[in-house]
């Protein structure tokens, strides 16, 4: 038996041998060496230049090679930068045929990898050289050295891809994989495990169309005579979990596919969760069962071809549901099939915020991938809508409501972007029908409801839109509306450009009493907007007036024609033409919505001829003042309006003309009256005034109207009138009356004679009278000349006569209703 004492120095001289072979081996396989015997083998067997930085030679673990700063060059013509580039890797080695000069490697093992594919704007790939080379293969070296490679291991790789024919940009980070390769006879079999953290892919230079969490797939295939039997490929992302059987087999002219691909059963809700930063604030449940096969040949060199792929999703019970949707949609089932390049919507039944839903389409061109040229689409759409209350449930402000029966058939033919699914609005066309039949509706700002509103509208090619018939009735009012529209999906769908209106409206009666409540009645809103305001903001066109009867503050208008004009947010209203109270009335108006708030300048013109005077004064201005006659007037106005387009008082600046060539007052006391403020004067005989040649020119500046001389005669008599109203209801006029003393009387008897007074036949009186205060208010004050005056006094005061005045409660009452 062996002492204790012998097998410790057999033991220790066989360590001491080891670390003896060891240092040997270190010593002799030095930095320089070992490059020499790696890098032909590493770039024989890639076809490239290959570069090391530094290479050692390890123990620990088993006998292997550690190299730091291996890149592999690209192909020529595809840049400087590295097809290849390791920063730490290891290469394992049989200890005997290194001590010959062979290289045997048994294991790789790569840390942090970046590999760079690129395919040219010709359709060349930068590995495209390697293919070549395998199929073309040199004469066998001298060299015994050769590559046996059992386990491959890959820690932390990248993988990138750029296809510069399109800018389409492949990205995998975070790629750890473990290949295990057994050869028997000539088969080889490949058992890998590859783990990815992050995939993305999109467009180069812009923001990834989808970027995944991690990827797991775990593969089981057998090599044999240039074909590769795939018996279990397991894809695990997220929730999806996808199985994959068949062969691909590698030819001289490419490779040929035989795949077959399922998923079962996706639950979309899972899904929904995976893919919630590319969908957020969207909720999707149900089930979604997909089969797909690739078959055919895969040809990346010229000519290029691909296989083909035959796909099918089935959608069941699927319920969609987010903030960035008006409601929840539950669609009850869905076929989508992928064959020979074509996507087809076979079928799409859907129900939402009570419409019914059912859509077909397909999209062509998309396999075999191409360079970015756009897909032809189409798609048709079918809706009912029984109940329109049901759909539009809690978008209508409060106190609106709406009803009726909606129905559209819509297609849409144009074409889809590469690999994006939204379609170009200037590059589709849209046709169809919308229709709503027995509508209604009811809204706080409308005095009575809509009990009739149907419209029809039809969608032609070139985004024009043909409005068949628009028609509305509410109380004693009808609208109806006819009419083209253009450039409207184009503006909804992009927010590009503004649309255009070419519209007729008409009515037989439009009586806005009837249908507006008197604005002093509603209570404030701040931020209240004229929808003719928006519609100015919105788009551009024309608008065409035919109105049988319009009724506007009691004021019946006969035959209302005119036109509107909307350009770049300005309203034109060109030759408004009506016959209003006998007369006829002419009007011009331009409103500026370019403010994006604030208020709105407007400019406006009318003319009114052979107007009934009496109606004019007390229908259209509220005086009631008994003149008879026919006037014409005319108006030049610039102002602001604010955002409900009314007119704001104090921007108001205005000049006119009123004329009334021959009328006469019938039964107006007022100068008379008034004349009751001068002691023992008064005016005789006014109950049928005559008037000639009135004219009267005023200006609105600063919220007041202001009279300038407006003159007037009436037999011997003449009459000027000066000063101004407020909006507010504050007066300050004078009138100034030139009166023949023939006109007064003092107890019953011409002032021509009366004794000692000594007033000529012909002598003229002026009177002044000053009203002031406010309508609800009027101060009066009347007077003559003193000298006038004081005699008028003094005889008076000798025949003893007493005058009763009780005239001032009269023109009080008599101005304020006045104005």
């Amino acid at each position: 038996m062996m002492s204790l004492r012998r097998v410790i120095q057999i033991g220790v001289g066989l360590v001491l041998i080891g670390v003896v072979m060891g240092v040997g081996l270190r010593l002799y396989f030095t930095s320089g060496r070992l490059k020499a015997l790696i890098l032909p083998v590493i770039s024989e067997t890639l076809n490239r230049p290959v570069d090391l930085r530094d290479v050692q030679l390890g123990f620990w673990g088993g006998l292997h090679a550690s190299v730091s700063g291996l890149r592999v060059s690209d192909r020529a013509g595809f840049g400087s930068d590295p097809f290849i580039q390791v920063e730490e890797g290891a290469f394992f080695l049989n200890f005997w045929p290194l001590l010959r000069g062979d290289v045997l490697i048994s294991e790789v093992t790569f840390r942090g990898p970046r590999i760079s594919v690129v395919m040219s704007e010709q359709g060349q790939a930068n590995y495209a050289d390697l293919i070549e080379a395998e199929e073309s293969p040199k004469e066998e070296p001298a060299s015994e050295s050769r590559v046996t490679l059992p386990v491959l291991i890959i820690e932390k790789g990248a993988f990138y891809y750029v296809d510069r024919r399109d800018g389409f940009v492949l990205q995998i980070e975070g790629l750890d994989y473990r290949l295990d390769i057994a050869k028997k006879g000539l088969e080889t079999t490949l058992n890998g495990d590859l783990l990815v953290q992050r995939l993305a892919w999109g467009k180069q230079g812009q923001a990834d169309s989808l970027n995944t969490g991690s990827l797991r797939v775990m593969h089981r295939v057998r090599l044999a005579d240039k074909t590769v039997y795939a018996d279990a490929i397991e894809v695990a992302f997220g929730p999806v979990g996808i199985t994959a059987s068949g062969k691909v087999m590698v030819q001289d002219d490419g490779t040929n596919f035989d795949l077959r691909i399922d998923e079962p059963g996706l639950d979309l809700s899972e899904a929904s969760s995976f893919l919630g930063s590319q969908i957020e604030g969207m909720h999707i449940g149900g089930t979604a069962a997909i089969s797909a096969s690739v078959t055919g040949l895969l040809k990346t060199v010229e000519p290029v071809r691909y296989p083909d792929i035959v796909a099918q999703i089935r959608l069941s019970q699927v319920a969609i549901s987010g903030e960035a949707l008006p409601g929840p949609v539950a669609v009850e089932a869905a076929v989508i099939v992928f064959e020979k390049g074509s996507l087809h919507l076979q079928s799409l039944v859907a129900k939402t915020m009570g419409a019914s839903i059912q859509a077909s389409g397909q999209v062509d061109g998309l396999w075999p991938p191409g360079p970015g040229v756009p897909n032809p689409a189409r798609l048709a759409v079918q809706i009912e809508v029984p109940h329109l209350k049901d759909a539009i449930v809690g978008f209508l402000p409060k106190g609106y409501e709406t009803d009726g029966k909606l129905s559209a058939s819509i297609q849409a033919l144009g074409t889809l972007d590469h690999f994006a699914p939204v379609l170009n609005p200037q590059a589709y066309q849209v046709t169809g029908n919308i229709s709503l039949v027995n509508g209604t509706a009811s809204m706080p700002d409308l005095r009575v409801p809509v009990e009739r509103m149907e419209w029809s509208v039809a969608l032609q090619a070139q985004d024009v839109m043909q409005i068949k018939q628009v028609s509305v009735r509410a109380g004693r009012s009808d609208v109806k509306v006819t009419g083209r529209g253009k450039g409207f999906v184009d503006w909804l769908v992009l927010g590009n450009g503004r649309p255009f209106v070419d519209l007729n409206v008409q009515s037989r009666m439009l009586d806005l009493d009837d249908l507006f409540p008197d604005p002093a009645t509603l209570p404030p809103v701040e931020d209240a907007t004229s929808g003719l305001l928006l519609a100015m903001r919105m788009m551009d066109g024309h608008v065409d007036l035919d109105i049988e009867t319009m009724v506007s503050d009691s004021i019946p208008y006969g035959n209302v024609n005119g036109a509107m004009v909307m350009k770049n947010r300005i309203l034109q209203v060109d030759s408004l033409r009506a016959t209003v109270l006998g007369g006829s009335l002419t009007a011009q108006a331009q409103i500026d919505g370019r403010p994006d708030h604030g208020l709105f300048p407007v400019l406006a013109s009318a003319s009114l001829s052979r107007i009934e005077t009496a109606q004019l004064l007390k229908d259209f201005m509220g005086w009631p003042i008994p003149l008879f006659g026919q006037m014409g007037t005319a108006l030049k106005l610039n102002g602001h309006m604010d955002s409900t387009l009314t007119l704001v008082n104090h921007t108001m600046v205005a000049d006119g003309e009123a004329r009334l060539d021959d009328g006469h007052v019938v039964n107006w006391p007022w100068l008379q009256t008034a004349s009751g403020f001068v002691p023992h004067v008064q005016f005789l005989n006014f109950s049928d005034l005559p008037l000639r040649s009135l004219v009267a020119p005023f200006k609105i500046e600063n919220g007041r109207v202001f009279l300038n001389k407006m003159g007037f005669s009436s037999g011997e008599s003449a009459f000027q009138v000066a000063g101004s109203v407020g909006m507010d209801g504050t007066l300050d006029v004078a009138v100034n009356a030139d009166l023949p003393a023939a006109r007064l009387n003092v107890a019953q008897l011409g002032l021509d004679r009366i004794p000692g007074l000594n007033v000529k036949p012909d002598a003229r009186i002026p009177l002044l009278v000053h009203i002031g205060g406010t309508a609800s208010k009027p101060k009066i004050e009347t007077r003559v000349q003193a000298d006038i005056q004081k005699k008028i006094s003094g005889v008076v005061d000798s025949l003893k006569v007493k005058v009763k005045d009780k005239a001032t409660d009269k023109a009080k009452g008599l101005i304020k209703s006045l104005f």
